[in-house]
């Protein structure tokens, strides 16, 4: 019915492990303290995923972003759950507040892996879900999606064109691409056969999260299994970069990672860290983010200058420019608007959340500095690389907001 689905860096195959090889491998967290995340809207979700190994439940909310929650007590798939959240700013041990977005009043502890710690209750059973996330593998029957800490295989009915209703199937979505699914919930927990459509083409990380079944120091490699579903076994070997020491990995393990595929497929891996509570989750020792491409490793070693003539201390000037109240609250205002953005799963992607979150704090440092040239330029430059990311704004309301409010600080920039 549909052409062969491409190997994931031929690295998808059908696989046999040997229980007797599967160990449990835990690690001595370094306390450190939890940041918050903004939790919006009424905190409702449902569980589509229980994984034991790593103690989490994987529940969808609303929009279908996927979150990975730390928790004890196992829940029945389909179950309706309300997310314990904690009103923003309240004193707790351990837990590093930031600034909440406009209208937010709750928030949930994050990891530094993604993942996320949380009461649940339960409040019903849902007949349908909505799961929205990046494409990790695929076949003519199933997709699986993943988020930080997970991955969620869906067996699929139909794919539809992209934004046309309509039962004709058309191409499998590519590793890397955006997909939203709808998935009706049976009785007992029991999962029906999705709809769903590709979202966005453009070019992603892809989490991962699965057991550790080999690790090739000869080859510095790893390989990441994933085996929920018989319908789509996913097999990934990943090249290690040298500064992840693979002594400190053992087949069994339970690890999320996540890797950028270059135009061949061939796949790179961005970060790497351990998935056996929210303690390892969170400490920054046990994970691996390997630098942007391009980023030097150490610095360039440069001549030493040529000493010179001292000079008459100049009187520092004042910058002709400062930026007003008005100028500032424009820009905390982006701020705030991309942050929402990110916790309601319009960024899917971490390392372009990071890049664009510290192009919008560096037009703020130059607003300070009474750099408007620069400030201009930065916010030019961080609203270009919003638009190419999520060219969609019908689909993506964050996107639509975020730039709004981006174009709002500009407009302030250039009257003051």
């Amino acid at each position: 019915m549909h052409a062969p689905a491409k190997r994931f860096a031929a690295a998808v195959a059908l696989t046999t492990i040997t229980a007797a090889a599967i160990t449990t491998t835990t690690h001595s967290a370094v306390p450190v303290p939890l940041q918050m995340r903004p939790l919006a809207g009424a905190r409702t979700a449902v569980v589509v995923k229980h994984q034991p190994r790593s103690q989490t439940i994987v529940v969808a909310t609303p929009s279908g972003r996927l979150m990975t929650i730390h928790a004890l007590r196992p829940t029945r798939i389909g179950t309706r759950v309300q997310i314990g959240g904690i009103k923003w700013g309240s004193v707790i041990e351990g837990v590093k507040w930031g600034v909440a977005p406009a209208g937010v009043k709750w928030g949930i502890k994050w990891a530094s892996n993604g993942t996320y710690s949380a009461k649940l209750r339960k409040i019903g059973v849902a007949k349908r879900v909505r799961i929205r996330g990046i494409v990790v593998a695929r076949n003519s029957r199933a997709v699986a999606i993943g988020a930080p800490g997970t991955v969620v295989i869906v067996r699929m009915a139909v794919w539809l064109p992209p934004f046309i209703k309509s039962v004709n199937a058309t191409a499998l979505p590519a590793v890397g691409n955006v997909v939203n699914v709808t998935v009706p919930m049976g009785a007992n927990g029991t999962i029906g056969k999705a709809s769903g459509r590709v979202e966005s083409t453009e070019p992603r990380d892809v989490p991962v999260a699965g057991t550790v079944t080999a690790v090739t120091p000869a080859n510095r490699t790893i390989t990441i299994t994933v085996s929920s579903d018989p319908v789509l076994p996913i097999v990934m070997t990943i090249p290690v970069p040298t500064a992840v020491d693979l002594s400190t990995l053992s087949v069994g393990e339970e690890v999320t990672a996540s890797v950028s595929l270059d135009a061949a497929g061939v796949p790179r891996l961005t970060s790497l860290g351990p998935a056996t509570g929210l303690a390892a989750s969170n400490d920054p020792t046990l994970q691996f983010t390997a630098p942007a491409p391009g980023t030097p490793t150490s610095p360039t070693p440069t001549t030493p200058p040529t000493p010179t003539t001292p000079t008459t201390p100049t009187t520092p000037t004042t910058p002709s420019w400062t930026a007003d109240a008005a100028v500032l609250a424009a820009i905390d205002a982006t701020i705030a608007e991309l942050a929402a953005a990110q916790t309601a799963g319009d960024i899917l992607d971490r390392r372009l959340a990071t890049s664009l979150a510290a192009k919008i704090q560096s037009v703020r440092t130059a607003a300070v500095a009474g750099d408007r040239t620069l400030a201009i330029a930065q916010l030019d430059s961080f609203i270009a690389e919003v638009r190419e990311a999520f060219p969609d704004d019908f689909r993506n309301p964050g996107n639509s907001r975020t730039r709004v409010k981006a174009r709002a600080a500009r407009w302030e920039l250039t009257r003051s």
